[in-house]
Protein backbone atom coordinates (compact mmCIF):
# COMPACT_ATOMS: atom_id res chain seq x y z
CA UNK A 1 0.00 0.00 0.00
CA UNK A 2 2.17 2.31 0.80
CA UNK A 3 4.43 1.52 -2.13
CA UNK A 4 1.92 1.59 -4.83
CA UNK A 5 0.31 5.20 -2.77
CA UNK A 6 -2.71 4.24 -3.18
CA UNK A 7 -5.37 7.14 -1.40
CA UNK A 8 -8.96 7.19 -0.52
CA UNK A 9 -11.29 8.68 -3.04
CA UNK A 10 -12.90 11.63 -1.33
CA UNK A 11 -10.07 12.64 1.10
CA UNK A 12 -7.09 11.80 -0.81
CA UNK A 13 -5.63 10.37 2.74
CA UNK A 14 -3.26 7.52 2.11
CA UNK A 15 -4.93 3.82 2.91
CA UNK A 16 -2.36 2.41 5.27
CA UNK A 17 -3.41 5.09 7.97
CA UNK A 18 -6.53 3.41 8.44
CA UNK A 19 -4.40 0.69 9.64
CA UNK A 20 -3.13 2.04 12.59
CA UNK A 21 -5.93 2.84 14.61
CA UNK A 22 -6.98 -0.98 13.94
CA UNK A 23 -3.95 -2.40 14.78
CA UNK A 24 -4.02 -0.19 17.83
CA UNK A 25 -7.92 -1.55 18.63
CA UNK A 26 -6.76 -5.35 18.35
CA UNK A 27 -3.98 -4.99 20.32
CA UNK A 28 -5.90 -3.31 23.33
CA UNK A 29 -8.73 -6.07 22.82
CA UNK A 30 -5.96 -8.17 23.25
CA UNK A 31 -4.62 -7.16 26.30
CA UNK A 32 -8.32 -7.16 27.76
CA UNK A 33 -8.76 -11.05 26.69
CA UNK A 34 -5.85 -11.51 28.37
CA UNK A 35 -6.73 -9.99 31.68
CA UNK A 36 -10.22 -11.19 31.84
CA UNK A 37 -9.11 -15.02 31.00
CA UNK A 38 -6.19 -14.38 34.05
CA UNK A 39 -9.05 -13.07 36.54
CA UNK A 40 -11.30 -15.83 35.59
CA UNK A 41 -8.47 -18.64 36.19
CA UNK A 42 -8.01 -17.27 39.32
CA UNK A 43 -11.44 -17.17 39.97
CA UNK A 44 -11.80 -20.45 39.63
CA UNK A 45 -8.58 -21.53 41.73
CA UNK A 46 -9.98 -19.57 44.44
CA UNK A 47 -13.77 -21.19 44.28
CA UNK A 48 -11.57 -24.53 44.40
CA UNK A 49 -10.12 -24.34 47.42
CA UNK A 50 -13.23 -23.84 49.71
Amino acid sequence: MIKYKEQTMLLKLPVWIAFIPGIFSFFLLALVCFHILLREIINMDLNKTK
